[in-house]
């Protein structure tokens, strides 16, 4: 082969398009609430299994309108890149304006690329004529969604609990249609199948919401066997395309003084079910 051939095959190569598909993120960046320490922040981390650099296109974000510049994130070859660490995408990639605390980012992500959305969250305490410090305590994984779920069909979310821990349960909802979106969501006990919650929610239209408490759950005593007395599921069911998420939240846990050492303190789940 000589030279010259080479080196058109090598461009060629180099300028053929990478097949991609959607996946949509859950982002987020607040404190917990009035007088709380906790911060909640997201983060994308991309890994490039490709031999070549790729690109990740901006799709559309939700809660506000796109900004006018929004370059592609380009991933190195077999290396780990952080959304979070590349601040002018991050800013490109937030709603307009970006004031909000919750918003689902649309993305094309190009073939052989591994993805993981993360969950942290942070610390914050003041130092004495000092700006407040943020130390990282924790993180668990959320769910990366490869498409929307048409309307009126069921979304499930299996094991919505703390396992034997109370817990209240926070319900996320995205209307990516072109409509106002009405919700129900109805918690139900696994062991019996029998509904302990019920609740309807209207989402306006390219906007995702958090409906905050839905239930508090824990073990309770059950005659059903279908499953553990701790165990639920929430349904949800909007009428416009749509993606749901749930996650469970005990911030108040205290750990007896006999585990004190052996187990672990876990206060937050996020489902991440697969579908067959």
């Amino acid at each position: 082969m000589t030279t010259r051939l080479f080196v058109a095959l090598l461009i060629f190569a180099v300028g053929l398009p990478v097949a991609a598909s959607d996946a949509y993120f859950v982002r987020f960046s607040a404190i917990g609430g009035p007088g709380s320490s906790v911060l909640w922040a997201d983060d994308v981390l991309f890994y490039n299994a490709n031999s070549l650099p790729v690109s990740v296109h901006f799709r559309g974000v939700s809660n506000g309108a796109a900004h006018a510049n929004t370059a592609d994130l380009v991933l190195a070859s077999r290396q780990t890149t952080s959304l979070r660490a590349n601040n002018e995408v991050t800013e490109a990639w937030a709603p307009n304006p970006d004031t909000v605390p919750l918003w689902i980012l649309h993305l094309d992500i190009p073939t052989g690329v591994i993805v993981e959305s993360r969950d942290e969250f942070y610390f914050t305490f003041p130092l004495p004529g000092q700006m407040s410090v943020t130390q990282a305590r924790g993180k668990v994984s959320m769910p990366v969604f490869r498409e929307l779920v048409p309307a009126n069909e069921p979304q499930v979310q299996l094991g919505t609990d703390l396992s034997g821990t109370e817990s209240r349960i926070n319900v996320g909802v995205y209307n990516a249609g072109g409509m106002p979106a009405n919700a129900t969501i109805q918690v139900r006990r696994a062991c019996d199948d029998s509904v302990v919650a019920t609740r309807m929610i209207v989402v306006p239209t390219n906007t995702v919401v958090q409906s905050v408490g839905v239930a508090l759950v824990a073990n309770s005593a059950c005659s059903g066997t279908a499953a553990a007395p701790w165990t639920y599921t929430v349904t949800t069911t909007v009428d416009q395309p749509s993606l749901t998420f749930v996650s469970n939240l005990n911030d108040n846990i205290r750990q007896p003084a006999n585990e004190a050492g052996i187990l672990p303190i876990v206060g937050l789940a996020v489902t991440k079910n697969e579908r067959f």
